[in-house]
């Protein structure tokens, strides 16, 4: 009898104990597993298959990540070399949108998304217009039409979107997916937009000034002269240019005053929509220093106050852009002035924000979104 039970009992745990020891837990449990091994395969299948799909899905998401800042590349450089285009070519006083479009689609067209050329990319997808400054970059904004007269803050800007997208042809297919599509997806979308804005500037920082004012409509009208007008301001008011001098934001009219403006520019920043003051003119005193030697210096670039027609002498009247203006000649004697010429092309490293009126280069486009 005593080794009946010893049999069954070695036979009971597959005669893996040994005669005259008793079964442990962890005896009983390896015996179950190997009693369940179809159940474990079965799970490690599944596992193993949940895996194998999740791999697949991170690489044609991270292929998808790579065609998207391929996209993404392709609208920011239309959308900058568009924006450069619309001030092209240099010298003319309204942007040329036809221009900025053309040059958005054909270098979009020279870049690469997903292996494929971008050469089929059309001008319906680039958008040309104004961008208001106040809006969030963080949000799509379609761009206010370019059949408007802008205020300060709404800029000229191009807008690219490159879409590789469901239902697209060509290099507008969307990206196909290598092996996620053992879960069905067999392809994915993409897109990106990019605003590139290119502006005159609104403000000139400190010292980048000359204290003189010409009126709008006239700087309009020659500043595409070839070869440039010279514009002559004097001490009183010249009938053939309409310029005169300013004490920029004060009434000051001393002679000491006005002559430190020539040397050193306008002592605060001035910015478009400011209201500067018009002199009635200026002593013969203000041309040259005690050393004989002018104050303002032939050859040198200033900006010079674009202000409103018909501006009268010893009165307020308002900015409405600025302008290159290179000083040309300085006469002294018993009709001493200032004569110089606008510089179409010039960008002043004195001046800063966006808007206003287009003379001259503005300042480098700028993605906003």
């Amino acid at each position: 009898m005593k080794n009946f039970f010893k049999n069954n009992e070695l036979q009971s745990f597959g005669g893996k104990l040994k005669e005259g020891r008793k079964p442990t837990m962890r005896n009983r449990w390896q015996t179950f597993r190997s009693d369940e091994s179809g159940g474990v395969a079965a799970i490690m299948a599944l596992t193993l298959t949940g895996m194998l799909m999740m791999a697949a899905l991170v690489l044609d998401l991270g292929h998808l990540s790579t065609v998207k800042t391929e996209v993404r590349k392709a609208a920011e450089a239309g959308a900058n070399a568009g924006a450069r285009a619309l001030a092209l070519p240099q010298g003319v006083t309204d942007w040329n949108w036809v221009n900025g479009k053309a040059t958005a689609v054909a270098t979009v067209q020279q870049n690469y998304a997903d292996k494929l050329s971008l050469a089929d990319f059309t001008v319906a997808n680039v958008q040309v217009g104004y961008w208001d400054m106040s809006w969030d970059s963080r949000t799509s904004h379609d761009l206010l039409s370019s059949t408007i007269t802008p205020v300060i803050g709404q800029v000229a800007a191009v807008k690219v979107t490159v879409a590789k997208t469901q239902g697209g042809t060509g290099s507008s297919a969307p990206v196909a997916s290598s092996f996620a599509s053992i879960m069905g997806i067999h392809s994915m979308g993409v897109q990106a937009s990019a605003v590139a804005m290119i502006s005159p500037p609104t403000k000139i920082n400190p010292g980048g000034a000359f204290p003189f004012a010409f009126p709008y409509t006239y700087v309009d009208q020659h500043w595409k002269d070839d070869p440039p007008t010279s514009f002559t301001v004097g001490s009183s008011q010249h009938d053939s240019s309409g310029g005169q001098w300013t004490s920029f934001l004060t009434t000051e009219n001393g002679a000491s005053y006005i002559a430190g403006l020539i040397i050193n520019g306008n002592p605060t920043a001035i910015s478009v929509g400011d209201q500067v003051y018009i002199q009635n003119g200026e002593e013969n005193a203000i041309y040259k220093d005690t050393n004989n030697q002018f104050k303002a210096h032939p050859d040198k670039i200033y900006m010079v106050a674009v202000v409103t027609d018909g501006f009268q002498n010893g009165a307020y009247t308002t900015v409405k852009a600025y302008v290159p203006y290179k000083i040309t000649a300085v006469n002294s004697g018993n009709n001493p002035c200032v004569t110089g010429q606008f510089v179409p092309g010039y960008v002043d490293p004195n001046a800063s924000g966006a808007g206003g009126k287009y003379f001259g280069d503005p300042m480098p486009p700028k993605l906003v979104q």
